[in-house]
């Protein structure tokens, strides 16, 4: 490519008649970082027609005392021309590497040395192909010096114009109307456009001279614009006010009131008039090319990903002619690529990010609005929830915050907008795949009920355009799996298509299918073991496998010959029975090795730490290691020598042929394909018999698969061989590729090592990707059919036409071939042999270790309770030395296992191996031998040393029992209008986490840290049960209304429901897991379902008596609880963040739109709702890590409390919801009277509201500036300097507001921004 650029160049520079070009002028590369580009650089440059050319020799000699790095600046043209005089060049290409949150660009410089212009200067986003980066270089410099052969009479500086505007809409029309005008005036004869800070660095040097002083560089002209859009849609007008001016003086000036489309030929006249006004020569301008040539500018732009100049001179473009389909959608992928840009941590980086989606849904709109579907069809990613939607459980009374909510409306209205009439217009064309997943894209944060009436209206609509179940399956579910809308809601909506009239047969039918597949399912069995109690086949033993010297081991595989390829602690070893153990590479921290063994030597690729390549070659029975470097021929880099080769992409793979020979495929920014021969004495033969150097095209999939040009990724490569009456007939080596284009990943390649010649392979061999070799032969295993739920092994060798079927109707595992026994092992629940020649399976009997299923079709299993000494299977391998190895890790404490696998019984047992001792648990005492620890009196809940891990009241609001971690505090009751201690009923060694009260009182019942729950009496304070089915932290437990069942949780979601009568588990389910935010458990007033909250995440619900798995509940992502006429109170997924309460009969009602936090927690009476917020908007910056908890008065939607700082919010309601026990950050339980209570005086028998009275707040903690003092008072009043607090005894005090926290002079924004 660059050759053809040279010879266009050359036809350009010396062909052209009509230009007259000066005498070859003098250039000189000044390579500022001496990089590997600049090097490439100058190769291209050096050839360039009509130029000379300084030697780089000379340049360093010249100018090692220059301060190089300054010279780029725009203050610096005297500097660039002092350097042109000392190197008698005319032009200067400055080059240097610069790095910007984290990625690396070339900055390139053209600066004449008259008056030391840059005529060109622009950063480029280094990409993975160097050739490519120095071919876009080459040209920029063309350009430049191309500019420099003439005279430079005139210098503009085009800054961005100024918007007037009130709204952000049409701002990137600043960058657009300058660019424009940029354009043109470039377009004629000795005009330069150079940057504002150039421009004012020239002015500079006039102001400064004296008077009569010679000033070499020309007085710029400052071409000064400003806009406002007036009126809306038909009726909108843009005023338009140009200005020209050289220091103070106006030169030319225009003001104009114009409809948007004339824009552009305002823009292009004024152009004209300015240069005329300058005395240049100018020629009427072609629209069509100036649209042209401002389309080749914007393409140049975007390769060099500068994206801002890129998007306004597209923009410029379709200002010219908007009627141009393939621009509009260029404009939204410049929006996609400067998405990837912003890390949504700032205020300033969400309202940007929406700016760029508006504006790209307004290119959208454009496409879809003449009917270019497939196109548009192209950014349905744009349509993809914006970061404004996370703001919704934000603080909204934040301004800031507010603003960002508001604004996100608008954005909402016309991405639905424009993402339904797209919908229609692929559903009309019958492509239904895109138009159902754009139609997920859009509802998925819909109230159920709306979603699904939305996606029920598709489907009716558009039904009778299809005639099978496949048209409605895709709507249904677009990409996700049938499990996705098995919910409450789901059901429901399923059952209204079945029922309704208007639905073609195979729309009900296919409903009716769908029901069938998410039907309720039965309640799961958790295994509650460690696995190693298995009972397993007593001819299943294992010997565990050490080395001298060595720690962990990580893996122990099969080599070849007598070698097994050792992985431990920090390095790779060889061993050998016979030799030993022998070091052989160094194992990076970041990155790994492959090891291959040509039947003498091993040969060793490695990806090291600095993600540079490495191959190696060693000689077992010495040790010795022989490197090959580039010296050899191959091209070894490390991503310093490729300019931006990201680490992560280089790659290395070996296929030995011989003994001393193999295959090298590589890739470092390019691809190689290289034939090896080594020789210990470093004469190694090297042939690179293929390179592979051209980037995909914009349209990756447009490439064609046996283009072997393309580079790509090598991902694996795997021998094969074809024999015939045992002799070899062919052989061939199977090489996956890695690309961003499907169509090449999906085209193999087979190399033959015979003749060095490479093959395209059709795409069902892509099935054989990741798979393994036997005699030659790939196996791999893969799903039987895209609706059967099971897998199969099969088989491919050369010359097969197709794949062959060895294995199906199993359980699934992980495969190992033991190439001494010709066995194949697939260890999964159990442990089975295969015969490949019959596909017969043999049971050795279940593993002794925990499995997960990995298919998503397949079954999962039962969940398991993970606890001391359950493992799972990491890896199994075949070694030339143990036979069969198991490497296993522990699920929770324990050591990495290599364990030999010995099929005669002549091992031990796994819980031998492991070294898994039984553990005595430690029980409560009998209740006759019950005697609770001793107390002082003088304890007083919220006291000091007295922090607890939760609280609960009693139904009768007398008491308050806490639980504590501390294990002499395990479990305690207080009274409640106290704070006395009544009882410390338990010490505990791990102590306790959760606790709850049935709802008459009558019992109470605590969880552990070690997954054990009491029940207790309440009123004698003994214990009655105990169950240890759970393992781990308990997170949650809740009664039944009826208080016959208790169900707890453990932070892992293992949960349990026990019968209260009996003390038998009724059943098993999975509950709320702590890793995915705090949850909770709850079931409904009429004990028909029990639910499992897990807040920001989901409802899952089951049948409270059976335990049968019902599915989801849609309309809730946060749950407060149930209110007294038994609806749940909660938030959804939309952004509006309505707070909503759900019926009985799943019917739902908007109590409080648009509602301010994520509801946990409720009191008995409704009045009072807790709400959290995980994270905020503080300082305009993203706090993810706010954690503040707020209660709120429902009856006057008024904020009464606040506490921030609660990682795990744990708190208790009084029953007559006056009170609050909150945990606070210190973990100390804190009392919040709720209500003002007039001493012994009530109005009409109801509390007065919150606030009523002299005090505006309940009582709270103040904090001083340093934090070392602190108050509980609560807030009687407050002005602009001070604010009056009153504490519990009585007294008043008046604090500066000027000593407060920042925490509570935020407190007193808010409160009165709410109130």
């Amino acid at each position: 490519m660059l050759l053809t650029y040279r010879f266009v160049l050359w036809a350009v520079l010396v062909l052209a008649p009509s230009v007259t070009l000066a005498q070859q002028p003098r250039c000189a590369l000044i390579d500022i970082d001496q990089s590997a580009l600049g090097g490439l650089l100058e190769a291209e440059l050096l050839a360039l027609p009509n130029t000379q050319w300084v030697e780089r020799t000379e340049i360093q000699k010249l100018l090692n005392e220059q301060r190089l790095q300054s010279i780029v600046g725009a203050q610096s043209g005297n500097d660039r021309r002092s350097i042109g005089g000392v190197l008698k060049a005319d032009v200067l290409v400055l080059l240097r590497t610069i790095e910007e949150d984290q990625k690396k660009y070339a900055e390139i410089v053209i600066a004449e040395t008259n008056q030391g212009i840059r005529l060109v200067r622009q950063k480029m986003l280094l990409g993975k192909d160097p050739a490519n980066d120095a071919e876009v270089l080459v040209k920029l410099a063309s350009d430049g010096i191309a500019k420099s052969q003439g005279a430079i009479p005139h210098i503009f500086a085009v800054p961005p114009f100024v918007s007037d505007d009130l709204t952000y809409e049409y701002d990137y029309l600043r960058s657009t109307y300058a660019k424009l005008l940029e354009r043109t005036l470039l377009d004629l004869p000795g005009v330069v456009v150079v940057e504002l800070d150039e421009a004012k660095a020239i002015t500079n040097e006039y102001n400064l001279a004296a008077d009569g002083a010679n000033v070499e560089r020309k007085l710029p002209t400052y071409v000064l614009g400003e806009y406002r859009n007036e009126g809306r849609g038909d009726d909108r007008r843009v005023r338009l006010s140009l200005k020209a001016q050289q220091g103070a003086k106006v030169v030319h000036d225009k003001n104009e009131t114009i409809e948007p489309e004339a824009v552009s030929g305002v823009l292009l006249k004024y152009a004209q008039e300015l240069a005329s006004s300058q005395g240049i020569q100018t020629a009427s301008i072609d629209p069509q090319q100036e649209v042209k040539l401002l389309n080749e500018r914007a393409n140049l732009f975007m390769r060099l990903a500068n994206w801002d100049e890129a998007q306004a001179l597209v923009e410029a473009s379709l200002l010219l002619e908007p009627d141009q389909p393939e621009m509009h959608s260029q404009a939204v992928t410049i929006v996609e690529n400067r998405l990837k840009e912003f890390p949504f941590q700032s205020v300033e980086h969400i309202e940007n990010s929406a700016r760029l989606k508006y504006h790209a849904l307004q290119h959208i709109q454009v496409l879809v609005n003449h009917s270019h579907y497939s196109l548009a069809a192209r950014h349905m990613r744009v349509f993809d929830k914006s970061s404004i939607n996370e703001l919704r459980v934000f603080v909204q009374p934040d301004s800031v915050a507010q603003r960002l909510v508001q604004n996100s409306h608008a954005y909402q209205d016309l991405r639905t907008t424009i993402a339904m009439q797209l919908v229609h217009g692929l559903a009309e064309a019958k492509a239904w795949s895109p138009s159902s997943e754009l139609l997920h894209m859009i509802v998925r944060d819909w109230k159920p009920q709306d979603r699904y009436a939305e996606i029920k209206n598709i489907l009716l609509k558009y039904q009778q355009l299809a005639s099978d179940e496949n048209f409605a399956r895709i709507y249904i579910l677009a990409r996700e799996q049938p499990k996705r809308i098995r919910s409450l809601e789901g059901r429901a909506f399923l059952q209204e298509l079945i029922d309704s009239p208007e639905a073609l047969p195979h729309v009900r039918q296919a409903a009716e299918s769908l029901r069938k597949e998410i039907q309720p399912e039965p309640p799961v069995a958790v295994v509650n073991r460690s696995n190693a109690d298995a009972s397993v086949n007593d001819n299943l033993t294992f010997r565990r496998i050490e080395f001298d010297g060595l720690k962990t081991i990580y893996g122990c595989e099969s080599l070849g010959g007598d070698w097994d390829l050792v992985s431990a602690d920090n390095a790779y070893y060889l061993y050998s029975q016979a030799s030993g153990l022998r070091k052989i590479a160094d194992r990076p921290r970041n990155a790994g090795g492959r090891f291959h063994y040509d039947g003498k030597f091993v040969w060793a690729s490695v990806l090291n730490d600095e993600g540079g390549l490495e191959l190696a070659v060693f000689e077992p029975q010495t040790g010795k290691r022989h490197d090959f470097s580039q010296a050899d021929g191959l091209p070894l880099l490390s991503p310093k020598e490729v300019p931006d080769a990201s680490a992560e992409t280089f790659g290395i793979v070996v296929a030995p042929v011989s003994i001393g020979r193999a295959i090298v495929v590589g890739y470092v920014g390019r691809t190689w394909f290289a034939d090896v021969t080594f020789s210990a004495d470093g004469d190694h033969q090297v042939k690179i018999f293929h390179e592979a150097k051209e980037t995909l095209p914009q349209e990756r999939n447009s490439v064609e698969a046996d283009n072997l040009n393309i580079r790509f990724g090598p991902h694996e490569m795997l021998p094969m061989v074809r024999k015939e009456n045992g002799k070899v007939v062919e052989r061939g080596f199977f090489l996956t590729r890695f690309s961003m284009s499907q169509v090449l990943s999906s085209h193999p390649l087979l190399i033959n090592p015979d003749d060095l010649t490479i093959r395209v392979l059709d795409p069902s061999w892509s099935e054989f990707s990741g798979g393994w070799v036997i005699d030659g032969e790939l196996y791999r295993e893969r799903m039987i059919a895209r609706r059967n739920k099971g897998q199969g092994l099969y088989r491919r060798g050369l010359g097969d036409e197709q794949k062959t079927l060895v294995l199906s109707e199993y359980e699934e595992g992980n495969f190992c071939y033991d190439e001494g026994t010709k066995i194949l092992h697939l260890a999964g629940r159990e442990w089975r042999q295969a015969d490949l020649s019959t596909g017969q399976l043999t049971s050795l009997g279940p593993v002794p270790w925990e499995y997960r299923n990995r298919w998503s079709f397949s079954d999962p299993g039962p969940p398991t309770r993970t606890e001391d000494g359950t493992y799972s299977l990491s890896r199994l391998n075949y070694t030339r030395n143990y036979g069969l190895i198991a490497m296993c890790s522990p699920k929770t404490r324990g050591k990495r296992l290599c364990l030999q696998v010995l099929f005669d019984g002549s091992g031990q047992s796994f819980k031998e191996v492991a070294g898994i001792q039984e553990v005595n648990e430690k029980r409560p005492d009998a209740q006759d031998e019950f005697r609770p620890l001793p107390i002082t009196g003088r304890e007083k809940l919220g006291g000091p040393g007295e922090r607890i891990a939760d609280v609960a009241y009693s139904p009768d609001g007398k008491y308050v029992v806490t639980v504590a971690e501390q294990s002499n505090r395990s479990v305690r009751v207080w009274q409640a209008e106290s704070g006395a201690i009544i009882a410390s009923l338990l010490d505990d060694p791990k102590g306790m986490n959760s606790v709850a009260f049935s709802p008459a009182g009558k019992y109470f019942a605590t969880g552990g840290n070690d997954g054990r729950v009491i029940l207790w009496d309440a009123r004698s304070l003994r214990p009655l049960q105990q169950w240890t089915d759970l393992k781990g932290v308990v997170t949650d437990l809740v009664f039944s209304n009826d208080a016959t069942r208790l169900a707890a949780t453990n932070k892992d979601a293992a949960a349990c429901v026990w019968e209260l009568e009996s003390g038998k588990k009724a059943f098993d389910f999975l509950g709320c897991s702590s890793s995915r935010g705090f949850g909770k458990l709850a079931f409904t007033p009429d004990d028909e379902m029990l639910l499992a909250i897990q807040a920001q995440a989901s409802v899952q619900a089951y049948d409270a008596k059976q335990g049968t798995d019902l599915g989801m509940m849609e309309t809730f992502e946060w749950v407060a609880g149930f209110l007294p006429d038994g609806s749940l109170l909660g938030v959804g997924k939309e952004i509006d963040n309505d707070l909503v309460r759900r019926q009985p009969d799943g019917t739902t009602q908007v109590v409080w739109p648009r509602f301010s936090g994520g509801p946990i927690a409720i009191s008995k009476n409704g009045r009072f709702l807790a709400t959290f917020y995980p994270s905020a908007v503080a300082d305009e910056n993203r706090d993810l890590f706010f954690d503040r908890l707020e209660i709120w008065d429902t009856s006057a939607k008024k904020l009464v409390y606040a506490e921030e700082g609660l990682r795990d919010p744990r708190l208790a309601f009084s029953p007559d919801g006056t009170k609050l026990i909150v945990r606070d950050p210190k973990g100390v339980a804190k009392q919040i009277e709720l209500v003002a209570v007039a001493k012994g005086k009530k109005q009409n028998g109801e509390m007065p509201a919150a606030g009523a009275g002299e005090l505006l707040t309940p009582m709270r903690t103040w904090t001083d500036k340093s934090g070392q003092f602190h108050i509980d008072a609560a807030l009687v009043k407050w002005d602009a300097k001070s604010a009056v607090l009153r504490t519990s005894e009585g007294n008043q005090l008046t604090i500066p507001l000027s000593v407060l926290s920042e925490a509570d002079l935020r407190f007193l924004k808010e409160l009165a921004q709410r109130n």
